[in-house]
């Protein structure tokens, strides 16, 4: 739903009611001083007939409290449907505040527990000891892998468990493993069996973790690899220590890298712009970037919101800068690659330092993107205002066009679990904007206000579209995602009648009909003095 101008001021605005996407016109009309006015409340008085205000205890309007039928008010509805409805139509009235802050509280509370607890200061140099063995042993693999023309993968991890005993302490970090001189001649073992392998050997993973690589081992890793990468979809440096250097030379390396879906230099700092500048320009090149995830937690990226741009224009399907300590600093660059409509679809910026102003920041951005489909902000420093705004962002019910408005594509994470993690999530992975629309008019009590923001005429049009998307017809019903909950509902076209009817009968129907009988016999509405 959207308004149209069409003249200054009010004078010949009209509203064009646009209520489904499978709609090709649009229903305009005008009003202005030519033609009709409307009021929040309005009292009507045309010439020949008066109508004021609805007298709430006549017995057109009935008795309060009248249900939309059985249809509407089953059991298994309410607990499904009904559930997410009036969390989305009362959010903002603070009704869940506390609930909000509870749950975010508890999401730090899961966070705490489930850190792996540091390694014993006694276990320490055993630990170590144990894993520049298990390292040597993984290289020494390596290199008969390469004699026998059979590697494919370069794998290597710390690891301090010993082979035959169990390990010395369970439930703990293991550390990184940093450089030992006696690496040398176990690297040279294996880059000798690389350079005399069969060139027809084709690389398609490589994953080191937790072991600290000096510059000179990349640069060598790098020139094997050179016409051995087609195949390599996965590239993954995870905590190494890599230097300026090393960085670059893997920038350069994803370049020839046709198959590249991963890249992952978690916990390696990226303090240099132009190792930023050159890692942005190689996956914003790469042939299939739209298919590219790349992580980069513990990064450091917000110490320097330049460099955290930079990254952001990458261009790739996913990108993750979790845990970087970005604050409002480094949220503009976030702004500006949600409101460019970048085509990375996946953002994930949990566990920073974002709050409540950041949180309507994005909020306000993502109502100009169409192109994200999941945005992860979990556990940064947000309140139950922050929450809200960026809730507003996927469907904000201030009005019917403001709904139609909102995001309708992106999947919000702000709750790691529960109940508030489902109602965001249902909200654009189960309904589209119809169905949000849908939501709205399907509660007597919105259904009436949203109607007296509507102007008159347009009203027919509103209670079609509702009766014609309240149809039993599987291929096209409201909310039809929701079946995929197991929820057993059939709205009839006598259910919807019998809601439609148990509402309008409070509101100004009278006014309704007189205005089309009016309008059809040429008559002119007297303006009230009170109109404004």
């Amino acid at each position: 739903m959207s308004t149209q101008d069409s003249g200054n001021g009010n004078a010949g605005q009209g509203v064009a009611v646009e209520l489904d996407d499978d709609i090709e016109e649009d229903y305009t009309y005008g009003y202005g001083e030519n033609g009709y006015e409307i009021d929040d409340h309005p009292a009507y008085d045309y010439e020949g007939e008066g109508y004021g205000e609805h007298d709430e205890n006549s017995d057109y309007y009935g008795e309060s409290g009248d249900d939309y039928g059985d249809g509407i008010g089953n059991e298994t509805f309410e607990s499904k449907f009904g559930t997410l409805k009036h969390f989305a139509l009362n959010l903002h009235t603070g009704k869940y505040d506390n609930e909000i802050e509870q749950e975010l509280r508890s999401d730090d509370i899961v966070e705490s527990a489930g850190n792996r607890r540091e390694i014993d200061p006694a276990d320490l140099v055993a630990r170590k000891a144990i894993a520049v063995e298990n390292l040597k042993l993984q290289l020494k693999e390596l290199a008969l892998e390469a004699d026998t023309g059979i590697l494919s993968r370069i794998t290597l991890m710390s690891d301090s468990t010993p082979v035959e005993n169990p390990p010395l302490t369970t439930n703990v970090e293991e550390p990184v493993l940093s450089h030992d001189p006696s690496f040398d001649e176990y690297w040279k073992e294996l880059f000798t069996s690389m350079e005399n392998a069969d060139t027809a050997i084709k690389i398609t993973n490589i994953n080191v973790s937790k072991i600290e690589i000096k510059k000179d081992v990349v640069d060598q890793l790098v020139r094997f690899l050179r016409g051995r990468v087609s195949n390599l979809y996965r590239i993954t440096f995870n905590n190494t220590n890599l230097c300026r250097e090393g960085l670059l030379s893997l920038s350069m390396l994803m370049e020839q890298c046709p198959a590249l879906e991963m890249l992952d230099l978690s916990h390696n700092p990226i303090d240099d712009i132009n190792v930023a500048t050159c890692l942005s320009r190689a996956l914003r090149s790469h042939p299939r970037k739209r298919t590219i995830y790349i992580h980069l937690t513990y990064c450091n990226l917000g110490n320097n919101p330049e460099i955290l741009s930079v990254i952001l224009e990458s261009e790739v399907k996913s990108i993750n800068v979790s845990n970087n300590s970005i604050d409002s600093l480094g949220v503009v660059g976030i702004v500006e690659c949600i409101e460019s409509n970048s085509p990375t679809e996946h953002l994930y910026i949990d566990k920073n330092n974002l709050d409540d102003e950041d949180a309507l920041a994005i909020s306000r951005a993502l109502k100009r993107n169409t192109t994200l489909t999941r945005l992860n902000l979990e556990r940064n420093n947000f309140t139950s205002v922050g929450v809200k705004a960026l809730f507003s962002s996927v469907f904000d019910n201030s009005s019917l066009n403001a709904i139609s408005k909102s995001n309708h594509t992106c999947k919000l994470e702000v709750f790691n679990f529960g109940s508030f993690y489902e109602n965001f999530s249902s909200i654009n992975d189960d309904f589209d904007r119809t169905d949000k629309i849908l939501l709205a008019l399907l509660d007597k009590e919105s259904l009436l206000e949203y109607l007296s923001d509507v102007p008159i005429e347009c009203t027919p049009e509103v209670l079609e579209f509702l009766q014609r998307n309240t149809q039993s017809n599987p291929s096209r019903y409201p909310l039809r995602r929701l079946t995929q909950l197991n929820v057993e509902m059939e709205m009839t076209p006598a259910h919807t009648l019998n809601m439609l009817y148990s509402c309008m009968r409070w509101w100004n129907m009278p006014s309704l009909y007189s205005f089309h009988r009016n309008v059809a016999s040429g008559i002119k509405r007297k303006r009230n003095s009170d109109d404004i």
